[in-house]
This record gives C-alpha cells, sequence and structure tokens, in this order.
C-alpha cells in the first residue's frame, strides 16, 4: 500500500473515531459531566493506537465536547448555556493561619481551575481570625446568608468540624441554602455523622484507610505505645474513623487497642501542649493535622527529645509545611485535586437530575514517609 494512502487512512481514523464519539455524546450515552474511557481503552475499543486516539480526543476538545486533564482523563463538557455565569460558592470555616498553613489553599486554587473549565465561577467566603468555636459559628452563618444573597447555583460545603452539642448549625446551614435553592455538595465531611448520612452528595477522603496506613507505619518503625493528638473541641468525625483504622492495624500486628490512645490539647495554649508532653510515654504520635505536629515537633525538640530516634512523630494533610519542618514530617497526602475535580462533577451531575439518590464519594490519601519516622517505605500491596 502507498505511503500517502496509509497516511489519508490515519487521517480518517481519528476523524471517524472523535464522530463516533460525539455521536455517543449526542445519544446521550457519555452524559455531560461523565468520563469517558481512557486512551488505552479506546484504543482496544476502535483497534487504533493511542497517538491516533490521542489525536481524536484533542479534535472533540476543541469542539468543546469534552474537557482533559492531566492524570484526571477526559470528560464530557457540559453545553456553555448550561454553565456560563453560573456562581458556586465555597463555605468552609477556616482559620485565616489554618488557611495559608493547610491543604485549603490549595484546595481552593483546584476547585477554581477545574469550575471555570466548565463555566463555574468560584466564590470563597471570608475567614475568621482563628479557630474559637463561638467566631467560626459566627462566621458560618454570615457567609451563608452572603451566598444566599448573591443567588449562588451550588455550594460546596464544608462542615464545622465542631462537637456534638455546636455541630447541629451544620443542619441549620444545609438546610437554609437547599431552600435558596442551590445545590450543596459535602466536603470533607458529613453534617452530623451520629445521624447517619445526610440526603447530600459527599465527597471524602478514606480516613479510615488513613489512620490505618500511618499507624501500620508506626508499628513496622518499631512503636508500640501510639498516641492520636487532636485539637480539643473538634468533633470526632474524622478523628473516629482514623482511630478504628489504627484499631485495626494494632489487632492485624497482635497489639492490644489500650495501647493506642487519644489525647487532645489546645494549641493556643502553650501550656497545654507542656501538660501532654510532661506526661508523655508514648513512642509514636499521630497528630490530626501537619500545623499539631508542627507544634508539638518544636516543643519536643527545644526539650532536647529526638525525632525520630526516640519518639516518632506523624501528621496528616502533607500541607505545605510538612516538608520543611526541622525534621520532614511523615504525612498523609490529601488528594486535594481529586477532591476539587469531583466536588464540581457532583455540581454537573445533580445539575442534570435533582432528584438521583445522595452519593458518597470516598477517596484514597497517600502515605508519605520522611524523617521524623524512618526510611521504611511503605508496601503498597498490604491488606487493610
Amino acid at each position: 500500500m502507498p505511503i500517502d494512502t496509509i497516511e489519508k487512512e490515519k487521517l480518517i481514523k481519528h476523524k471517524l473515531i472523535s464522530d463516533k464519539l460525539a455521536e455517543k455524546i449526542s445519544r446521550g450515552e457519555y452524559a455531560p459531566g461523565d468520563k469517558i474511557p481512557t486512551e488505552l481503552e479506546l484504543s482496544r475499543i476502535y483497534k487504533a493506537s493511542r497517538p491516533t486516539v490521542s489525536k481524536a480526543l484533542r479534535r472533540l476538545q476543541r469542539q468543546g465536547l469534552v474537557s482533559r486533564r492531566q492524570g484526571a482523563g477526559s470528560f464530557v463538557s457540559y453545553p456553555e448555556n448550561e454553565t456560563k455565569g453560573r456562581k458556586v460558592g465555597l463555605l468552609a470555616s477556616i482559620a485565616e493561619k489554618t488557611l495559608h498553613n493547610g491543604i485549603f489553599g490549595s484546595l481552593i486554587t483546584e476547585m477554581s481551575h477545574y469550575g471555570s473549565e466548565r463555566g463555574f465561577s468560584l466564590l470563597v467566603n471570608s475567614v475568621p481570625p482563628d479557630n474559637d468555636i463561638v467566631i467560626l459559628k459566627e462566621y458560618a452563618r454570615r457567609n451563608c446568608m452572603e451566598l444566599i444573597r448573591q443567588k449562588v447555583d451550588a455550594v460546596v460545603f464544608m462542615p464545622l468540624d465542631l462537637n456534638e452539642e455546636d455541630i447541629k448549625i451544620n443542619e441549620e446551614l444545609a438546610k437554609s441554602l437547599k431552600e435558596s435553592g442551590a445545590i450543596v455538595v459535602l466536603l470533607d465531611r458529613d453534617l452530623n455523622p451520629s445521624n447517619g448520612h445526610s440526603d447530600f452528595d459527599i465527597i471524602e477522603t478514606n480516613n479510615r484507610r488513613g489512620g490505618f496506613d500511618i499507624i501500620e507505619h508506626l508499628i513496622e518503625s518499631g512503636c508500640r505505645k501510639i498516641d492520636i493528638v487532636t485539637v480539643i473541641g473538634l468533633a470526632p468525625s474524622s478523628v473516629n474513623e482514623r482511630i478504628e483504622g489504627g484499631r485495626r492495624a494494632m489487632a492485624k500486628h497482635g497489639l492490644s487497642w489500650e495501647d493506642l490512645r487519644l489525647h487532645k490539647i489546645d494549641p493556643r495554649r502553650p501550656e497545654s501542649c507542656f501538660e501532654y508532653l510532661d506526661r508523655l510515654d508514648a513512642d509514636g504520635i499521630m497528630c490530626t493535622n501537619d500545623t499539631l505536629a508542627a507544634i508539638l515537633m518544636r516543643e519536643m525538640l527545644g526539650r532536647g527529645i529526638k525525632i525520630p530516634e526516640e519518639i516518632k512523630l506523624t501528621g496528616f494533610d502533607d500541607s505545605p509545611i510538612a516538608a520543611y519542618l526541622p525534621v520532614p514530617l511523615t504525612t498523609m497526602r490529601q488528594p486535594v485535586d481529586a477532591l476539587a475535580a469531583e466536588a464540581i462533577r457532583a455540581i454537573e451531575s445533580r445539575s442534570s437530575n435533582r432528584d438521583m439518590p445522595a452519593r458518597q464519594i470516598l477517596l484514597s490519601s497517600e502515605l508519605i514517609v520522611r524523617k521524623s519516622t524512618s526510611n521504611i517505605k511503605p508496601d503498597k500491596t498490604k491488606d487493610f
């Protein structure tokens, strides 16, 4: 067969593939927001090379039928008239210090990116100066009313992580948003875990698996008495899941659950950290966030406690500070990119069908091993 004929067939092939995919999109076989098969899968379906398939997908992208995201795949785009100019609010009562030191800044960036790709504009609420419960609740109510006033089309709501007495505010805020006509997608946790799953879509990480992985890593690093340290006054929703995962890890290794102990401290009060360290008898510590781990690390090093030789220390989130502490911190990396993408996709699919059952989308975190524990690499093939 002449070379020019082969080249023409290749040219026709990628157009045929893109036309077939476009037809499936128009028939609704691939609905707006759906992920279409990977390049490898399409190569097998259409018996074509991956470069040819990639060219077909780029053609669909130019036509505005799909959006492509490196590492995530290709997704059916929403018609421009369905999303253009729509507003998505982010309701999260996060203190200013936490916003700058934690993963939330990255989450906002990713949500803004994914939203703009699909024609949404992201509105971010004002943040309180600190984590005082009264102030958090006041800001949450104020920001909720502001989003309703601005007539947002949807809200990604990160419920307040409060104690049982105060947590009812989450249900109040969600009810107000729903009554305003906004789509509500929950992020990171449910409204009130003690009441079971709510009627809203929820995007969250698998905290139980995360707790299992990090406690098992501490055990394999030689720890036998392990503390879980969290912030006083916060609800036990995600913490309880991590503890349960940790207990499973202890049981798997034949250790007593009693050797996994929960301690609550107030990081705003230095004496609270001092009191905890004064009676410390653990050889491993898992903090429920990296900022808390950084506070403990500073005080431990100041007391001459060697990390990891005497005590192994871990955090949770893999916030920007984790890798740059005096002893680089072992932690669980939250899937920020995936959380943002799934939240926006949940809004898109809920826009098309408000009556479908509420969904729980569970994402995995990743164990990042650094010097604060050991150089042992995690074995990702282990049973959970």
